[in-house]
């Protein structure tokens, strides 16, 4: 008698898995990893500052948006031999949901201040809890997010799906003592994790884009 039993993966489970899988036999992925000191950021925070009294995450992902202002290329997607860059920025994010995990749409991110964009992501992750979205909110995403910082996870490789040429992967904050001429000083490290698809971009471009997104983080606008 087989020692395990069966449990069918729900329908939402069913379409992901084969849409990753899809993914990873279409695309040529590649993934840069990264860390950022953003003990200044974490610092602003702790104090409430004004204009930055918002979750680490909402920070990560404005910046993220604003560097994606600069490099445009990677606010795009591949048909064929052409690579289609968009005028606007349609984030998605991979939320939790009561049937699994699924992507949802903040449309137009880069029209957004901080306080708009804090507020469109607590709106997308309470009706996640339900998994009611509109159908125009699960698709047609021009650049993509998996926020893992809220876990015990550092660097990881987040799957890209072929609507988009990258994905930002946010790992966790950490503490730790970095090494100076006198001494050492306490410090914050934030991961991040940058895949791509190698057909439409390269690891020279999404370097310099990954290097400019830490710029912001390690050196906040108050």
């Amino acid at each position: 008698m087989a020692d395990y039993r069966i449990q069918r993966l729900s329908r939402l489970q069913a379409i992901t898995a084969r849409n990753m899988h899809q993914a990873q036999r279409e695309t040529a992925h590649a993934t840069l990893h990264s860390e950022c000191d953003v003990t200044t950021l974490v610092t602003l925070l702790g104090q409430g500052a004004d204009g930055l009294a918002f979750p680490l995450s909402t920070y990560v992902i404005y910046a993220l948006v604003q560097t994606l202002k600069e490099h445009p290329a990677l606010n795009a997607h591949l048909a064929i031999d052409e690579l289609c860059i968009y005028e606007r920025i349609k984030l998605g994010l991979m939320v939790p949901t009561e049937l699994g995990v699924m992507m949802a749409c903040i449309a137009d991110a880069g029209a957004m201040n901080l306080h708009t964009l804090d507020a469109a992501l607590h709106g997308l992750y309470k009706r996640a809890r339900t998994g009611r979205f509109e159908l125009s909110e699960t698709r047609g995403a021009t650049f993509m997010v998996a926020d893992l910082s809220a876990y015990p996870v550092d660097a990881f490789t987040p799957i890209l799906l072929p609507s988009a040429i990258a994905i930002l992967g946010i790992g966790r904050t950490r503490a730790v003592c970095l090494p100076t001429a006198a001494k050492c000083r306490p410090a914050h490290l934030l991961a991040l994790s940058l895949t791509f698809d190698h057909r439409g971009t390269d690891g020279l471009a999404t370097a310099r884009f990954l290097k400019d997104i830490a710029g912001r983080l390690e050196q906040p606008e108050g």
